[in-house]
């Protein structure tokens, strides 16, 4: 570690090994958990399980405050809202931050998701983790929330900025998915027709994509898959 108390607190609290990810161990590692990004640093337990992941280059004091966290996980947001859930607890701010939490913990957080919608179907857009929520787990265009997000992506893209972008793209991909499991190519062209008019209007002029070229990148994506 370049900081040298950065070096004496890891040294003192783990036994730090650094691993060519192209070979070798590190090659086994990289398998073993997925990974695809450099550097990579895992916080693992003696059993070898995934305690903390770290993706990219950061700071000694974000590396430190992780090791923190692994160290007296009681002390995390998480592990009291976990706590909270173990418990009973499913108001809406407890479920929503949860499973952003779960999110930014990189672990499984689909069925806290499903389970925030199914008692709250209609999040509240303009709070950050109810929209991160909403991004993660409403995928049907005909869903209640749907038209309150595409009625109000200028403001939305305020409040959580490229995430609406982000969002407008998902929903995309989830019109290419569905003509692929149909096998029928005609109905994107359909469903492009119900988006496109809100896209537009968001997007600045100069930026935007013609619905034409919309389509024909879904079109190469449909073909891709289906192979037609």
């Amino acid at each position: 570690f370049v900081d040298e108390d950065l070096g004496v607190f890891m040294n003192e609290n783990f036994v730090s090994l650094k691993l060519d990810g192209e070979k070798g161990d590190g090659l086994q590692l990289m398998n073993e958990f997925s990974l695809d990004s450099y550097p990579t640093m895992l916080f693992l337990n003696s059993e070898m399980d995934l305690l903390k992941k770290i993706v990219g280059v950061v700071g000694a004091e974000q590396i430190e405050e992780a090791g923190n966290a692994v160290m007296h996980p009681e002390e995390t947001v998480i592990y009291q809202l976990e706590q909270k859930y173990k418990a009973g607890n499913r108001d809406r701010d407890v479920l929503a931050a949860y499973a952003v939490e779960l999110l930014n913990a990189d672990r499984e957080m689909e069925a806290i998701v499903d389970e925030f919608l199914e008692k709250y179907p209609e999040p509240d857009l303009e709070d950050e983790n109810e929209f991160l929520v909403f991004c993660l787990g409403v995928v049907d265009r005909d869903h209640a929330s749907m038209n309150g997000f595409l009625g109000n992506l200028e403001g939305l893209a305020e409040i959580h900025g490229d995430f609406v972008m982000t969002k407008l793209n998902m929903i995309l991909l989830s019109i290419v998915n569905d003509a692929i499991e149909a096998k029928d190519q005609s109905t994107m062209a359909k469903e492009l027709d119900k988006i496109f008019p809100f896209y537009q209007e968001f997007v600045a002029e100069e930026a935007a994509v013609s619905k034409e070229e919309i389509l024909e990148m879904m079109t190469e994506m449909y073909l891709e898959e289906v192979g037609e």
